[in-house]
């Protein structure tokens, strides 16, 4: 289907007109907080700081179906179905459904939950409230602006659009509005579960809305890596902390006395990083990714003598766990033998470790997704990028994971761009830049019109 300059014009001029209530709606969807609850929360620091006021159920419990609450009554308008789908009544998906019995079919999704926001009082341009939705100098901030609150305003405003412009869909048009995406959860409570239970949730196609630079502004995504996390765990032997130069030193009892699970990690985790640098050299052939992207980030690290918060003994417990990045290419099973091989020769190397070896658990995989450049939904979006940001289409990976796999792994091909810059998401400070609205919002409703017809 092709869209007549005339009618793309028209689109183009509605959604120029539901800009500022874009903004609008994502102030809104900013002020209902839906942390993600998959996350370790520190209970007692909320409860301290008075952070708990702001939500109905304990800590984050419940904001992902408030949201879509809130949200339902506005696809009500735009649909002719819609519906509430829970594996849990606390994370609730949405879905709206335009022309259910029409049979090519179009899904655009974007996610509702959104990760932790730390320390309220860091939150300087939001007043100390990470879900004080505040408009400054072209941007809004609050946590959700870039990911994913701005893009799913921005992709419900372009439906929103089409409509207003006069024009009806032909095909059947679906909008996901999902739970559960920033803990790989879209697999068990979000689409991958709910399109995988209710098979009319199934669509030809998929457009996740994302926040897509660096480096393009609205950036056209074929792929996104793989990630899996990995936790290690090392033993001691505790003793007082005065007989550390009798575990160390030579002449002494050395490790019969006492061993330092710190100092064993550490060897670990000064191997992992000599192999994150020697990933810097590798290229994803296809251009799309940056070079030196697969990494090994330590996202957390625990020594200590086991339940003991004070320096006065000896650690006998270690743990670190981290994301395991890898090209959209590379073979996950052969990354983790490559990854246990350095954790071996460390261990190989130590007789502490040799004879009391370190847990290593490999506890969840997120596997990339791809789209090929010739594909028939790479090109309707390849068109609506070219009008919207008048130039040629630009071409990138996306760096962070989505849900676009589990529509992939379903039968759905799927690709991901929006609006924002996604180096301001996990942030403090989330911001999105409101000029990346508009484009945005004509990419998603000239897709959506291209994709399935209209009259």
């Amino acid at each position: 289907m092709t869209v007549s300059n005339e009618d793309q014009a028209q689109v183009f001029a509605a959604c120029e007109q539901l800009v500022d209530d874009a903004v609008e709606l994502l102030v809104d969807l900013i002020k209902i907080p839906s942390e993600n609850p998959g996350y370790k929360y520190d209970e007692k620091l909320y409860t301290d700081q008075g952070y708990t006021d702001l939500y109905d159920e304990p800590i984050t419990r419940g904001g992902e179906t408030r949201v879509n609450k809130f949200l339902e009554p506005l696809l009500a308008e735009l649909c002719d179905e819609t519906h509430i789908v829970a594996a849990d009544p606390l994370r609730a998906n949405l879905v709206g459904v335009i022309n259910p019995d029409a049979e090519k079919s179009l899904t655009l999704n974007a996610h509702v939950d959104t990760v932790p926001v730390g320390l309220h009082e860091e939150w300087t341009e939001t007043g100390g409230n990470p879900f004080n939705a505040t408009v400054k100098e072209g941007r809004v901030y609050g946590r959700g602006a870039t990911d994913d609150k701005g893009p799913a305003a921005c992709l419900t405003k372009g439906v929103e659009a089409i409509r207003r412009a006069g024009f009806k869909l032909r095909g059947q048009l679906q909008l996901h509005l999902t739970a559960g995406e920033e803990t790989g959860e879209g697999e068990t409570i979000g689409p991958g579960w709910f399109v995988l239970e209710e098979p009319r949730f199934k669509t030809d196609a998929c457009i996740v809305a994302e926040s897509s630079a660096p480096p393009h502004t609205n950036g056209i995504c074929l792929t996104s890596p793989g990630v899996s996390v990995l936790t290690i765990t090392v033993q001691g032997k505790t003793v007082h902390a005065a007989m550390r130069y009798r575990t160390i030193r030579a002449g002494y009892e050395g490790e019969e006395l006492g061993v330092s699970a710190v100092d064993k990690g550490y060897k670990i985790y000064r191997a992992l990083f000599e192999l994150e640098q020697e990933w810097g050299l590798k290229l994803d052939p296809s251009g799309l990714t940056p070079y030196g992207f697969p990494s090994i980030p330590i996202g957390w690290v625990k020594g200590q003598p086991k339940g003991i918060e004070l320096p006065f003994f000896i650690a006998d417990h270690y743990e670190m766990s981290m994301a395991v990045w890898r090209y959209w290419f590379e073979d996950r099973d052969e990354i983790r033998s490559e990854v246990n091989r350095v954790i071996d020769e460390v261990v190989q190397s130590d007789h502490w470790l040799r004879e009391n070896p370190p847990i290593v658990d490999w506890w969840y995989d997120w596997p990339a997704f791809r789209i090929d450049k010739n594909h028939a939904l790479t090109r309707t979006v390849a068109m609506a990028y070219e009008a919207a940001m008048q130039e040629p289409p630009r071409y990138q990976s996306w760096q962070p994971v989505s849900d676009a796999r589990w529509y992939q792994d379903l039968g759905g091909p799927s690709i991901l761009i929006g609006p924002g810059d996604y180096r301001t998401a996990h942030a403090l400070n989330e911001y999105i830049d409101i000029d990346h609205f508009l484009p945005a919002m004509q990419i998603y409703a000239l897709s959506a019109m291209d994709w399935l017809g209209y009259e």
